[in-house]
C-alpha cells in the first residue's frame, strides 16, 4: 500500500533564528528545554542522508513538506517576511526538483503583506511546483478569516490548492488560562484548541460562501472539530433561530449553510500526531473518510508508529486506502 504523509517538516538556519526570537517575544510561560531542538534541527535540515532512507524503511512513498512553526508567521517586518518566504520556497522547490517522486511541498506565505502573500502563493504553485500553502496560526495576531487575507484565499481557490493551518502559540495576553500548567501547553492541548478555533473562524466568516472551492486543512485528527461537530451545530441552530441565551450581533455576516456542510465539503483533516483509533473512527463517522489524510508530523513525531497505525487500525480497507494515499493523490493532483 502506498503511503503519502501530508504534514512533514523541514527547516533552514534562517527559520531557526525566527523561532528563537519569536519565543522570546511571545512571553511563553515556560522555558523550552536547553538543547531540546538540536537533534530535531538536524532532522529538519536533512533531506537525503536520513529522511529518504527512513521513508524507504517504513514504506512512505511521499512526504508533503512545509516549514515548522512559527515559520514566516513569526516575523514582524513585512519586507523580511516577503524575502524569506520566497527564499524558503525556492529552497523547497529545489528539493522537489531533485526528488519529484518523493517530495511535494506547501509554500510559506508572508501574510504580513497579504497581496504579496497571494503573489507568492501563485509563484510557488506555477513556477516552483508547490501544492498549496501552510500557515502557522496567526501572523502577529492576524487570523485567516480577516478580510485583508481573503485575496490569498481567492488566489488559492483559483489555483485549486489548499491552505493548511498549522498550530502556533497564542498571542501574548492569551496565556493566562494556561499559566502554571505546562501539561496544557503546545501539542498536548492549547495548540489543538487554538487551531480548531482558527479554522472555525474561517468557516463562520462566510469565506467559503465567497469562494466555494477553497480548501482548508487542519492536522491532529481535526483539532477536536469532528468530535465537537454535533454540539457545535446544535448550538448554532439555536442561535440563529433565537433559542439561545446569546444574541447574534447586528450586522454579523451569516453563513448560507450549516457549519457541517462546509466542514464536509471544504475541510480536510490529517492524522498527524494523533494515533487514536477511537478518534479516527469518530472522524470517519463525523466528516467522512474522503476528507482525511495520513500524516506523521515528522520529525516532531516518529514515522514508525504512525505508519504502523494506518496499516493496522481497525477500519474498512477502502477507507484505509483513501486515508493512506488516495485522498492525497487527488488533492496533490498526482496522476
Amino acid at each position: 500500500m502506498k503511503i503519502i504523509a501530508f504534514e512533514e517538516h523541514f527547516s533552514l538556519r534562517e527559520l531557526a533564528n525566527i523561532r528563537r526570537d519569536y519565543m522570546n517575544r511571545i512571553q511563553l510561560p515556560i522555558r523550552e528545554k536547553a538543547g531540546g531542538m538540536s537533534n530535531i534541527g538536524r532532522l529538519l535540515s536533512d533531506f537525503e542522508e536520513i529522511r529518504l532512507p527512513e521513508m524507504d524503511r517504513y514504506g512512505i512513498t511521499r512526504q508533503v513538506l512545509a516549514t515548522g512553526s512559527p515559520g514566516i508567521q513569526g516575523l514582524t517586518d513585512p519586507c523580511e517576511a516577503v524575502w524569506l518566504a520566497a527564499y524558503a520556497n525556492d529552497f523547497l522547490g529545489e528539493q522537489i526538483r531533485r526528488h519529484p517522486d518523493r517530495f511535494s511541498g506547501l509554500a510559506a506565505l508572508p501574510l504580513q503583506d497579504p497581496p504579496a502573500a497571494a503573489r507568492e502563493l501563485e509563484r510557488s504553485v506555477l513556477e516552483l511546483g508547490l501544492s498549496g500553502a501552510m500557515v502557522h496560526g496567526h501572523t502577529n495576531g492576524l487570523y485567516l478569516d480577516h478580510p485583508s487575507v481573503w485575496c490569498v484565499w481567492e488566489r488559492a481557490a483559483a489555483l485549486n490548492v489548499p491552505i493548511y493551518i498549522h498550530p502556533t502559540d497564542p498571542i501574548p495576553g492569551q496565556w493566562k488560562i494556561y499559566e502554571g500548567y505546562p501539561e496544557l501547553l503546545s501539542a498536548a492541548w492549547n495548540w489543538g484548541i487554538e487551531t480548531g478555533t482558527h479554522a472555525l473562524r474561517v468557516i463562520f466568516s462566510g469565506l467559503f460562501d465567497e469562494f466555494p472551492t477553497a480548501k482548508l486543512i487542519v492536522g491532529h485528527m481535526g483539532e477536536l472539530i469532528p468530535y465537537a461537530l454535533w454540539r457545535l451545530e446544535h448550538q448554532y441552530k439555536q442561535l440563529i433561530h433565537g433559542d439561545s441565551l446569546l444574541e447574534m450581533p447586528t450586522g454579523k455576516r451569516m453563513i448560507k449553510q450549516l457549519p457541517s456542510r462546509y466542514i464536509r465539503n471544504n475541510l480536510y483533516i490529517t492524522t498527524s500526531g494523533n494515533l487514536s483509533a477511537p478518534a479516527l473512527r469518530c472522524a470517519i463517522e463525523s466528516i467522512g473518510a474522503d476528507r482525511i489524510l495520513f500524516a506523521a508530523d515528522y520529525p516532531f513525531e516518529k514515522n514508525a508508529p504512525a505508519v504502523d497505525f494506518i496499516r493496522t487500525v481497525a477500519i474498512a480497507e477502502q477507507d484505509r486506502e483513501k486515508i493512506a494515499w488516495r485522498n492525497a493523490e487527488k488533492l496533490l493532483k498526482i496522476i
